[in-house]
């Protein structure tokens, strides 16, 4: 499975569910879809809970005939291109339909929310679902075939589905805590719906805003914000919301709904206050560094800024290298971490992957930054390549010490791969000369990236391979020389 990140930003999302006759018969049938945000692409598909493969190009996917319910999680917001994909803006929610409706939006997704809350087991009924619509509908002041409409190309529909997703991004700093907010949106909507208490998703956020928090509070309280950090969440997304209710076009509204995601990520890479230390530590030596020389990828007399005398065994990232502008509780993110030659003809490298990563961070603090395994059983995968090009792959237990963070530093030991990678006959991997590109990748968190006073942007992504898995992520790729 192909893990697509995060730290996941974007406006409106849809998918077009229509039945496709195949081969004539109706159990051959194929629910064709679209995962519209403009398009989602990249992005995991759900039939009824199974995994189903990608969305393609356009948002193109597939739900087998007699699909109750689908779903899309993660992937790429390419706007209203129909051939691209990939962007510069993940896309961090799961959004649901059933598989009657033409179009899977945020306001489908809580419209789905609210039928698995009036069902007495508190499982989706399709049944439900219709009186769920017209209220969500009739509660922000539209038609229940409005909402239907396609968000590339209906206005009302775009602006409307974009502003609730802010909400949610707001609450959610993670594709894993999107659902938790998705349910306290529709509690609060359902709320108002019944009392016939109509929202307006621009002038009204504060109050709304304040309610879903409530709900949080209680639902899910490493969600909710601190009330003293509520004022700047409701300024921030009420200046989002206005600035998408006075956009002329659909596209205006997708192009205005990404910039607030991109700006609102709650996790920030500091350029200027950033280091990045890299180690041996048998003989000690350690260089510390700044990101800019860190990924410069230019030699000179043959070698890179980042310089070590003897084989690199540990990298810090420095906690001044992350801001945080969200608290983020125990979000479940995708982690990746390659060592690979880049020397002709030299095919080594070490690389891992775990999808068993939690992060914990306070906003305004880095160093509050807590990384760890999710269990005592937590695996990782590992891929090895010796200079004649012989691949080891397994799948490994953590120690906790592989990969973890201390409030200082988040650390990457090397010498605990080489040890695993002992253990199944291989020897030092990076033990001789050479040059590396050293990658690290976080999927599941949307990241963004600031430089002095100038306006934050998209984090640069990175595509790490370990084997069966890949990630694509935000993060960062450097480069070492080692010389003896």
């Amino acid at each position: 499975m192909t893990y697509q990140l995060p730290l996941k930003l974007t406006a409106t999302a849809a998918v077009v569910l229509s039945l496709a006759a195949c081969g004539g018969s109706s159990s051959s049938r194929l629910l064709s879809a679209q995962a519209v945000d403009g398009y989602i692409a990249g992005a995991d598909v759900l039939c009824d809970g199974m995994e189903n493969g990608e969305t393609q190009a356009a948002g193109r996917f597939d739900c087998p005939a007699g699909t109750v319910l689908s779903s899309i999680s993660g992937g790429y917001d390419v706007g209203t291109d129909e051939l691209e994909t990939t962007s510069d803006v993940p896309f961090t929610g799961v959004l649901e339909a059933p598989a009657t409706q033409p179009f899977v939006t945020p306001m489908s997704t809580i419209s789905v929310a609210i039928a698995r809350q009036e069902s007495a087991d508190g499982t989706f009924q399709a049944a439900n679902y219709t009186a769920a619509l017209e209220s969500v509908a009739a509660t922000f002041g539209v038609s229940a075939r409005d909402l239907s409409q396609n968000p590339v190309t209906n206005l009302a529909t775009a602006k409307l589905n974009a502003q609730v997703h802010q909400i949610l991004t707001a609450f959610a700093p993670g594709v894993n805590d999107y659902s938790a907010a998705v349910a306290a949106v529709a509690a609060v909507v359902n709320t108002a719906a019944q009392a016939n208490r109509p929202l307006n998703l621009t002038t009204d956020v504060g109050v709304l805003l304040a309610a879903v928090n409530n709900e949080l509070a209680i639902s899910s309280p490493s969600l909710a914000v601190a009330t003293a950090d509520l004022d700047q969440v409701t300024a921030n997304v009420t200046s989002a919301n206005t600035a998408i209710e006075n956009a002329a076009s659909p596209d205006r509204v997708a192009e205005e709904s990404k910039a607030a995601i991109i700006a609102q990520a709650p996790v920030t890479i500091d350029r200027d206050n950033s280091s990045i230390s890299v180690f041996n530590e048998d003989s000690g030596v350690v260089q510390e560094l700044d990101i800019a020389d860190f990924e410069n990828s230019t030699e000179t007399d043959g070698l890179y800024i980042a310089q070590l005398s003897s084989g690199l065994t540990r990298i810090n990232y420095n906690s001044n290298v992350f801001r945080f502008n969200q608290n983020i509780n125990n979000t479940r993110v995708t982690v990746g971490f390659e060592v690979e030659s880049v020397n002709a003809g030299d095919s080594r490298s070490i690389s891992f992957i775990s999808e068993d990563i939690v992060v914990n961070a306070n906003r305004g603090d880095s160093n509050s930054l807590s990384i760890s395994f999710s269990s005592q059983n937590a695996t990782f995968a590992l891929v090895g390549t010796d200079r004649t090009g012989t691949v080891t792959n397994a799948t490994v237990q953590t120690d906790g010490e592989t990969f973890r963070s201390d409030g200082v530093a988040l650390t990457i030991d090397l010498s605990k791969i080489n040890g695993q990678l002992a253990n199944l006959g291989f020897t030092d991997l990076l033990e001789t000369d050479g040059d590396y590109s050293v990658t690290l990748v976080i999927d599941g968190l949307r990241v963004n990236e600031q430089e002095g006073t100038a306006a934050a942007t998209s984090s640069e992504e990175f595509t790490i391979d370990s084997g069966a898995d890949s990630v694509t992520g935000n993060g960062f790729k450097g480069y070492i020389s080692v010389r003896r």
